[in-house]
């Protein structure tokens, strides 16, 4: 095929279709390069989620989600007239994670760890912007790879829902794939982080089993899904266990945030450094989103919810307590000794000069120092 678009893009072969889009992978003739087009069909009623997909998705940058290089939306003509909506992004050179699975083929725990943990990461970095995708399954994860190592990258925010954004549905409305759909989603309750959360659990237990949780239809794994809880796999490590059930526990308020299960899927995976070095590496949209998310905490020396900062109470503790200690022994030992000359005057310990609480409370303790 070689229809153009925009005298640019020449589409070569379909790879995907959805609900709204036909996906095909083009050539870029100006930057001499692979994309993928999202074709947007045209009378799908779908113009506001269109430009919520393209516009969530230009205003992130992660290594785990799909980069956009180019939009031309709904209405986007200046003269109004109608125009061929769609979207370009980077081309994944790889299968997606449900090509991966077909065959009922479990993945190793090593290789399911170490891909949940990168998904895990691009959850916490869009959910720090106050973006929930809605719709995560093995579909909408694209499998990259470089020939020795495997980049697992989330796609199709269409369902996505933006913190303080309109809502895109009716109240009450299900939104996503059944088969990986949290317990919120499908009552019609509240959907937050936690329901990615749930979701991806679902997805984990797949890749280890290679089997769903919830088979079949839409209505019978939503009916299976009200029914009876995930099975988690047998002979797991016990950690794998506590982290799987967390996931898919019913009630959102239990489940970990998206950080925490990064770093521990990391950990299971063999990798003992901490995935999210720094979590609040925040993309443009993260400050409308600090009342939707505590802000993560890091193991380099950030308090929570002030990135950056030094964690002064961690080390001046110690620092404290080594110096009153010292100067008590030193009393005792003068006093103690037989023979010894009057006690030299003990010097007024000196503490560090800092602000806040923690400075009001070292005044104080100096200030009681004979």
């Amino acid at each position: 095929m070689n229809e153009m678009l925009a005298s640019r893009y020449q589409l070569q072969s379909a790879v995907g279709r959805g609900g709204m889009a036909d996906v095909w992978r083009a050539r870029d003739l100006v930057l001499g390069r692979t994309v993928a087009i999202k074709l947007f069909r045209g009378g799908t009623g779908h113009d506001a989620r269109q430009r919520v997909e393209a516009m969530t998705l230009a205003s992130l940058s992660h290594p785990g989600l799909v980069t956009v290089f180019d939009a031309v939306l709904p209405d986007d003509s200046a003269d109004g007239s109608v125009v061929e909506s769609y979207l370009v992004t980077e081309f994944v050179e790889g299968p997606t994670l449900r090509t991966r699975l077909a065959g009922a083929r479990p993945m190793p725990p090593a290789e399911v760890a170490q891909l949940g943990a990168q998904l895990a990461d691009a959850l916490a970095y869009v959910h720090a912007a106050g973006i929930v995708h809605r719709d995560v399954k093995p579909a909408n994860v694209l499998l990259a790879s470089n020939g020795t190592e495997m980049r697992a990258k989330l796609a199709d925010f269409g369902v996505a829902l933006l913190a303080g954004a309109d809502r895109l549905t009716e109240h009450g409305t299900v939104v996503g794939t059944p088969n990986y759909l949290s317990p919120e989603q499908l009552t019609g309750a509240q959907v937050g982080p936690a329901s990615d959360i749930y979701s991806l659990g679902l997805v984990l237990i797949e890749c280890l089993t290679g089997l769903a949780a919830y088979p079949g239809t839409g209505l019978e794994a939503a009916l299976a899904r009200l029914h009876r809880a995930p099975e988690l796999p047998a002979g797991l490590d016990p950690q794998w266990t506590a982290l799987l059930g967390a996931m898919v526990a019913d009630d959102p308020a239990t489940r970990p945030a998206a950080a925490e299960v990064a770093n521990r899927l990391a950990a299971l995976s063999g990798d003992k450094t901490t995935v999210l070095l720094d979590p609040v590496a925040k993309p443009p949209a993260a400050q409308n989103a600090t009342t939707l998310l505590p802000t993560a905490g890091t193991t380099t020396g950030t308090t929570r919810g002030a990135p950056g900062a030094p964690t002064r109470r961690r080390w001046l503790l110690p620092v404290i307590c080594a110096a009153v200690g010292a100067a008590a022994l030193a009393i005792v030992l003068a006093v103690a000794l037989p023979g010894g000359s009057a006690p030299a005057p003990i010097p007024k310990p000196s503490y560090p000069t800092v602000s806040g609480q923690l400075g009001k409370d070292l005044a104080v303790l100096q200030s009681d120092v004979p």
